[in-house]
């Protein structure tokens, strides 16, 4: 990882993604940043089946796929829940994109997230990054509690303009 994108422990923009292996609720594993599958990818980590705001958010991820997909952005999302508690969210929000399980502090140490502990016991708090297809991290986004999301309108936006740039294009402003 370059020294110079990296404030502390956290990774920003220019950061190169550090590896990562998931197990997946499908069964199988994920190996970040080997696997990437779209031109870009969205990488969650979020606090756990009982978080309704999380919930909400890969909900909302899900309801925007085709939008997503459309600009080739792939969302994957991973939890420090177990194998079924993860797969009950998967089954509960329909989701039809990636969702690891099992996550843990020496596992993603790399990435700089927050963590919490409490009755719930410890878990990862909201950390989000946009990632090229080269690994490179475009955007990242650190919660220290259950506010702090990257929404999909933000990727959105950040993907249009970054293909906008690329294709040599000129942004109108409202």
């Amino acid at each position: 990882m370059n020294p110079s994108h990296v404030v502390g422990d956290k990774l920003i923009e220019g950061s190169a993604l550090p590896g990562l292996s998931l197990a997946l609720t499908g069964g199988g594993r994920l190996h970040l940043p080997a696997y990437l599958p779209g031109r870009f990818v969205v990488l969650r980590f979020y606090r756990g089946d009982w978080c309704t705001l999380c919930r909400r958010h890969l909900s909302h991820y899900q309801a925007n796929l085709g939008t997503l997909d459309a600009l080739g952005i792939v969302p994957i999302a991973a939890s420090v829940d177990d194998a079924a508690r993860a797969g009950q969210t998967v089954a509960d929000l329909s989701l039809t994109f990636p969702v690891g399980y099992g996550l843990t502090h020496e596992a993603v140490a790399a990435f700089g997230p927050w963590w919490g502990d409490d009755e719930r016991g410890r878990y990862i708090q909201p950390a989000e990054f946009l990632i090229g297809a080269d690994g490179v991290v475009i955007a990242s986004m650190y919660g220290s509690g259950a506010i702090g999301r990257m929404p999909v309108e933000g990727v959105l936006f950040a993907v249009e303009a970054r293909e906008r740039r690329r294709l040599g294009q000129t942004q109108t402003h409202p």
